[in-house]
């Protein structure tokens, strides 16, 4: 048992700093990386907030906006950055913060 504890917390610290290491080399993105695209400010508002997760509710009510125009901006965002889905958008932005 004592051996088993061993490992997991080699192996976390191993994967710690190595996620840690990650976390240090990326940076913020800001909407002057997004010039290309012609992203609005609201646009990179709601970006932001579908990178950290949230639903088109959730969005809206962080916003005071409704759901119609989370998804009006997010459809918006999809046409100008050719994105077909959420997991494409944050892909696209993992590449955009190399």
């Amino acid at each position: 048992m004592a051996f088993s504890i061993v490992i997991i917390v080699f192996f976390y610290g191993f994967f710690s700093r190595d996620f840690n290491e990650k976390q240090r080399k990326s940076r913020t993105i800001t909407i002057a990386d997004l010039n290309a695209y012609h992203i609005s400010e609201r646009e990179f508002s709601v970006i932001q907030l579908v990178s950290q997760g949230l639903t088109n509710k959730e969005i809206a009510s962080e916003l005071n906006i409704s759901v119609n125009t989370v998804n009006n901006h997010v459809a918006n965002i999809f046409s100008k950055t050719g994105v077909r889905s959420r997991i494409d958008l944050l892909n696209l932005l993992r590449e955009l913060n190399k």
